[in-house]
């Protein structure tokens, strides 16, 4: 018999309840899971510059880790290269 899934609980699946965007080098693409939208992050009681400003400051910290000393040896695809 299979469990009955609570579609309104984030908290009981794992990753998702992560609050850690990763920058992956190797694959050079970003990863925001969704608990980084929730809680402190994000609040439906403060305006919506406040929580656009949270997600950017978090965005825009993940992209400087493509030009970082381990992002700057990887080409567009992933492939570590050489100058």
């Amino acid at each position: 018999m299979r469990e009955k899934i609570d579609r309104t609980s984030w908290i009981e699946h794992n990753y998702i309840a992560l609050v850690n965007a990763l920058y992956y080098p190797e694959n050079n693409y970003m990863e925001f899971p969704a608990g980084i939208l929730q809680g402190s992050f994000f609040a439906p009681n403060v305006p919506k510059y406040v929580n656009f400003g949270s997600i950017g400051v978090v965005i825009g910290h993940e992209i400087t880790h493509g030009f970082d000393d381990e992002g700057k040896q990887r080409n567009e695809l992933g492939i570590q290269s050489f100058f």
